[in-house]
């Protein structure tokens, strides 16, 4: 694992994140944890619709640059 993939689901069973600091190794897996839980919430909602390639490349733009 790299850290362009800071993140990793082991299937079922657990949650593994890296960083270069304890602080930022729980940002992630807070910005995870509450991912998840607004997923499983918004499930009543309806249909997820996902977002297309061009906005997430502003997205990164914008807060990881």
């Amino acid at each position: 694992m790299d850290f362009d993939t800071p993140a990793l689901i082991v299937q079922n069973d657990a949650f593994v994140v890296t960083g270069d600091k304890l602080l930022q190794m729980f940002e992630r897996l807070e910005v995870a944890e509450f991912s998840v839980k607004s997923l499983i919430m918004s499930a009543s909602l309806g249909e997820l619709a996902p977002i297309g390639q061009k906005d997430i490349d502003d997205l990164r733009k914008k807060f990881l640059m």
